[in-house]
């Protein structure tokens, strides 16, 4: 019986010591990733909030990601404080930030913001 169960716990903890990291859509994950996500047809969502509600998380550790349904802006937490990551007013036609940028000539572009700056969108 004290062999039975001894068996027992070595091959828990072998199976243990080899669930370092965890795959969704795979079943080989990376093994410096401890969480990878695979798929051909969708995408990864990060929670969404409010900037209200944002501003209720308690303690956010650097690094903590969410798309803000307020400002439409994916913002990470870096530095002890909220960052702009990616932020777009879309357009219905064109799909990128509805600012124009007018040259010389009067030809006018699309631009699309990126964190605090602005920048070409073709």
């Amino acid at each position: 019986m004290n062999k039975l169960i001894i068996s027992f716990a070595l091959l828990f903890l072998q199976v243990a010591s080899y669930a370092q990291n965890v795959g969704i859509g795979t079943n080989s994950p990376d093994s410096s990733a401890i969480l990878e996500l695979s798929s051909n047809n969708k995408g990864f969502l990060p929670p969404r909030m409010t900037t209200n509600e944002k501003n209720t998380i308690a303690h956010p550790a650097n690094g903590l990601v969410i798309f803000n349904t307020t400002t439409n802006c994916l913002e990470m937490y870096v530095y002890n404080k909220w960052q702009n990551v990616f932020c777009g007013v879309a357009d219905s036609t064109t799909n990128v930030d509805s600012t124009l940028l007018t040259d010389i000539d009067g030809n006018t572009y699309p631009t699309v913001k990126i964190c605090n700056q602005t920048w070409m969108a073709k």
